[in-house]
């Protein structure tokens, strides 16, 4: 029986068959989420990367260039092959990380390099094109570097010459800068000479057992082992932390059955009291960052973390790299939340679920450990933080405590797996009201999709500043993708609703001309021409996907 068939079929029996809502949840897997660290932060490289550079190369068509697709789509295949199972899960033999993986995703990296290099963005030096990928207007703070030694008085300017706030820092060569940026569009600046209007430094005070920080936004205290003993949020007047966050601690993991797959819930009873050996020092503290650096480390596992307050942000980064060699461990960071509430929320692809904070049945005491993308959030209806990662799925919220895997040592089918250097970047973002009120999806995507810089000739730069794809009038709604489609003929635009809500939403095209047609997931047309104007709108649901195609005049 053909599968259309088979579920013409189904659907006539849909009253007399059981339901099911929810998930079909997986233990004896639970430990994949976190298995082969290594190759997920490539996955999770790849996928925001191409994802970004299709937009960037749909930018490069309205300047005239003509990317060359066929590179993306010859990527785009490598990396859903790395996801395929038993590799992504962490589950594989030796050879597969050590020689097919890295040869592909090295192959990956090879190809977007290309693809970018079709699209004529990097073009000269003599200024610079920054690119937002994200389709709503951000602040973001910006790292250049000019790759040789600057003057002391070098500065960042906009096209028309005015100064933004700027920090060369001690290196000489990298500028530090923050701007704001259009929805889904490109700003140019130059590299100038003059003074940049900055604010005061953090203020950074020894106290007993560590340092404070206190920047516009937050106060945060820091111990020696570089946990956060207090983090004060200056905009809602809180404690965001109900006790110390931060907090890295190692558990025996195992030996079990199926290494690599399993992990049991015995392990949160089998801490291993470390003594770690540690250092904090402040490496940078300027009018738009403060750095705190902290080296910690025991037999098998070394820890140099940056631990980042940005001057105008309420988020609080810890940028780490870890060197591990230890087996039948896992690694987990904590954050004891000032906040109670009944569940927590987790970003999945193209959405976000719930999962009770305190089990109230053996099904949810199984589910420890959660499988999620770019953060878990814990709310009430007044205040909350999410725990926000650029590479990592194995999540956890017990009571009010947000925890995060960071690492296994597992030693079956693969008995070196995750022996090696590991970099791994999460944050903490406080907000009022729920997750969807804190804008939590998009801080999760700003935190995955960092602002693109290229060196441009100034024609090239000045033609693309100010230039835009499209604008969306709605906060639930994400654009996740602008590229071409698989035919060549039109432009796909893909978006989806990441608040859990209905409502309107009207998308303007800007640089984008032509006439709009709704599609399916297989980019085939449905329905009559949207739009021949440059607007068009549409009702949506929670979590609904809306593809659309514009077919250019």
């Amino acid at each position: 029986m053909r599968a259309d068939k088979y579920f013409e079929r189904l659907s006539s029996k849909n009253d007399e068959l059981p339901r099911y809502f929810g998930e079909l949840y997986v233990e004896n897997h639970r430990g994949t989420m976190t298995s082969q660290g290594k190759a997920k932060r490539s996955n999770r490289v790849a996928e925001t990367g191409c994802q970004s550079d299709e937009k960037l190369a749909v930018l490069a068509e309205l300047l005239g260039h003509k990317p060359d697709w066929s590179v993306m789509s010859d990527c785009w295949k490598r990396v859903l092959t790395m996801q395929f199972h038993d590799i992504l899960p962490g589950s594989s033999i030796n050879a597969v990380y050590t020689e097919d993986s890295a040869e592909n995703y090295a192959a990956i990296d090879k190809a977007r390099a290309d693809f970018i290099a079709s699209t004529g963005l990097e073009s000269g030096k003599d200024m610079i094109l920054a690119v937002n990928t994200l389709s709503w207007e951000r602040n973001a703070l910006c790292e250049y570097s000019a790759g040789h030694e600057l003057p002391e008085s070098a500065v960042v300017a906009d096209s028309d010459g005015n100064i933004i706030p700027t920090v060369l820092l001690g290196d000489r060569k990298t500028l530090l800068f923050r701007a704001e940026f259009p929805a889904l569009g490109a700003k140019a600046f130059k590299v100038s000479e003059g003074t940049a209007r900055v604010e005061r430094n953090a203020e950074i005070h020894e106290v007993v057992d560590g340092l404070s920080v206190e920047t516009t936004l937050c106060r945060a205290v820091i111990d020696r082992l570089g946990r956060l003993v207090s983090l004060y949020d200056k905009r809602a007047d809180r404690q965001v932390l109900c006790d110390i966050g931060n907090d890295i601690r190692l558990f025996i993991d195992g030996p079990q059955f199926e290494d690599a797959w399993n992990l049991y819930p015995e392990y949160a009873d089998r801490e291993v009291q470390c003594g770690w050996k540690t250092s904090l020092s402040v490496i940078e503290n300027n009018a738009l960052r403060t750095v705190i650096r902290v080296d910690k480390s025991i037999d098998g596992c070394e820890i140099i973390q940056d631990i980042v307050f940005g001057t105008d942000s309420a988020m609080t980064e810890f940028r780490t790299k870890i060197n591990w060699s230890l087996r039948h461990r896992i690694l987990r960071v904590y954050f004891p939340m000032n906040i109670m509430a009944q569940n927590a929320a987790y970003e999945t692809g193209f959405g976000t679920f719930f999962r009770p904070t305190v089990p109230s049945c053996e099904e949810d005491v199984q589910k420890l450990e959660v499988c999620a993308h770019k953060f878990a959030d814990l709310s009430d209806s007044a205040h909350g933080a999410a725990l926000i990662n650029d590479c990592k799925y194995g999540h956890s919220c017990d009571r009010n405590i947000l925890g995060l895997s960071l690492l296994r040592g597992t030693t079956y089918p693969d008995p070196d797996a995750d022996i090696g250097t590991h970099e791994i970047n999460y944050s903490i973002y406080p907000h009022n009201g729920s997750y969807a009120d804190g804008e939590v999806p998009r801080r999760a995507h700003e935190f995955n999709h960092p602002v693109r810089m290229f060196e441009s000739d100034r024609q090239t730069a000045e033609k693309a500043d100010g230039l835009q794809l499209l604008t969306c009038d709605s906060g639930d709604i994400i654009i996740d993708t602008v590229k071409r489609s698989e035919d060549r003929k039109s432009i796909i635009i893909r978006a989806y609703e990441s608040n859990g809500a209905s409502g309107k939403a009207r998308i303007t095209l800007k640089g984008l001309k032509g006439e709009v047609h709704e599609c399916n997931l297989l980019e085939e047309r449905i329905g009559e021409p949207r739009s021949a104007d440059g607007r068009f709108g549409f009702d949506y649901s929670p979590f609904e996907i809306r593809t659309f195609s514009i077919e250019k005049n």
